[in-house]
């Protein structure tokens, strides 16, 4: 294949120019995606971890004050049992004087029920439509004087004496068909008292939506879940005149009085509200078995069932029913608090996803308590604070734009510093690089065809002088001087095609 001079001229051109080009660009494109690349992935990582700092500075911060508004809680229900205990000894005392008098007894009851009344505030709407109420209720809903045989002598409820008065030694004949108070309160000494777990009816689901539409927002959330629940928790201390056992008082804690200590506390709010919600922020009390005590859902709620039997705890096997932190297998949280606080008697901080999957901060502390049906474990159970942590990380997400911001304007700067100096270092090394390989191809394409023409050259000189006995050199090339060695053979052919036609016509 023949290939001109001009052909290799224009070859060699672009070898040399255009390769080296295109070598610096890539070069240089590749130093500015390592660059930027690199710089976005600090940033990144940088952001992700002062994030991660601020939000674990902010838990540790809104988790201790948390803790210290959870103890207090725990101050408070201690203060509401302790209360409750004394009442019950210096009842018990005052009534030894009057077991002659059941008039006189049932005088006595009715002052005191009368004259220990707290503040009840409560919502008779829903969490959509709160419709805010309160009233000065009675501490005890109920309050008795039992004979030694179990008879009651007299009785008061709701504020009002009652005259259809029943044995209640016999737990099927007791309100919620299946209490042992004045079994267990016989077993006691003069001045100890017998303290029960909370009574109260069980609600279901269904009970708390009745009359709701069905699929609505007021079904969604089960509407009147913080309309306070009846029920109570009873008190009983022996009565001995002497060595002789008499009989025992009863005083029953109204149950929305316990509600109360809990149900109108928003962690999350500086202020007291009429009630919490499930959606929302809420305080959940648990009893030493783990049964749910006090919580926003109604059917959560340990309670009996008309028969005095107890509904099943919620498992994924038996959904519904009372919520029991220890049974409760959806969730491993409630595990741990149960564990922790009642099996351990320390209190838990930590951030967790809940049942429907709210991103909330959980913090639980136990209630110590050893009286009556408490006495084996040490305590009555626990609170847990349940909190929505989004709006307490807005500050971290917050922290988050502003150092993003940061970091891109720093990153920016460092990223056109680098490149100068990778580009300009870049383009010097090429710049030699290429230089060389100028040097080389110039030398190279120099020689090439500098080479069989200076030997020509020496052969046309020769001819010059007259010799044209003189050889012509093999040109290997295929190009223009290819051809001017063969026109020059072709000539010192044709000069001896002459010289032989001259000589043979002289001789003749």
């Amino acid at each position: 294949m023949r290939v001109s001079i001009l052909v290799k001229l224009m070859v060699s051109f672009l070898v040399v120019g255009l390769v080296p080009l295109a070598v610096v660009g890539y070069v240089s494109l590749q130093d500015a995606r390592d660059i930027g690349y690199g710089a976005a992935k600090d940033a990144e990582n940088l952001g992700a971890e002062a994030v991660k700092d601020t939000s674990e500075a902010i838990t540790g911060l809104v988790g201790d004050s948390f803790l210290k508004l959870a103890k207090r809680v725990v101050e408070n229900i201690e203060t509401l049992l302790s209360e409750r205990e004394a009442d019950t000894v210096t009842t018990a005392n005052i009534l030894v004087s009057q077991l002659g008098s059941s008039d006189q007894i049932q005088n006595t009851l009715l002052a005191l029920v009368q004259a220990k009344k707290a503040d009840y505030w409560y919502n008779t709407g829903t969490d959509l439509a709160p419709v805010e109420k309160r009233e000065m209720l009675p501490i005890y809903s109920e309050a008795a004087f039992i004979s030694a045989d179990g008879m009651e002598v007299a009785k008061i409820v709701d504020g009002k004496a009652v005259s259809k008065l029943v044995n209640v030694s016999n737990p099927k004949n007791t309100t919620f068909k299946n209490e042992t108070y004045f079994k267990e309160t016989k077993k006691l000494k003069r001045g100890e008292v017998y303290v029960s777990r909370l009574n109260t009816w069980y609600m279901s689901t269904e009970e708390a939506r009745k009359g709701v539409a069905k699929n609505s927002q007021a079904w969604n959330i089960i509407p009147g879940r913080d309309t306070m629940k009846s029920g109570n928790i009873r008190f009983a201390s022996p009565i001995y005149a002497g060595e002789s056992f008499r009989g025992i008082v009863v005083l029953s804690l109204d149950y929305r009085h316990l509600q109360s200590t809990t149900k109108h506390i928003d962690p999350a709010d500086t202020e007291m509200v009429v009630s919490t919600s499930y959606e929302g922020n809420y305080i959940l009390m648990y009893d030493d078995n783990g049964d749910t005590v006090v919580h926003p859902k109604p059917n959560n709620i340990r309670g009996y069932l008309p028969d005095g039997s107890m509904p099943n705890r919620n498992t994924t096997a038996t959904p519904g029913g009372i919520f029991n932190l220890d049974k409760f297998d959806k969730s491993k949280t409630y595990k741990e608090i149960y564990d922790l606080t009642i099996k351990k008697g320390n209190y838990l901080v930590k951030s967790a996803v809940d049942v429907k999957g709210r991103n909330k901060m959980t913090i639980s502390v136990p209630i110590p308590y050893d009286r009556g049906e408490y006495a084996q474990s040490g305590f009555f159970g626990g609170i847990m604070l349940s909190v929505n942590t989004e709006k307490f990380y807005e500050t971290a997400r917050k922290t988050e734009d502003k150092i993003s911001v940061k970091i891109a304007d720093t990153n920016e700067r460092i990223k056109r510093s680098t490149e100068g100096v990778q580009t300009e270092n870049t383009i010097l090394f090429v710049t030699l690089a290429t230089l060389l390989v100028v040097i080389v191809l110039g030398l190279f394409a120099a020689n090439s065809i500098s080479k069989p023409i200076r030997q020509l050259t020496k052969v046309a000189n020769v001819i010059s002088e007259g010799n044209v006995d003189v050889e012509i050199p093999a040109i290997k090339t295929r190009d223009e001087i290819y051809d001017l060695g063969e026109s020059m053979k072709a000539v010192l052919a044709a000069v001896d095609f002459f010289r032989e036609t001259l000589g043979m016509n002289e001789d003749e």
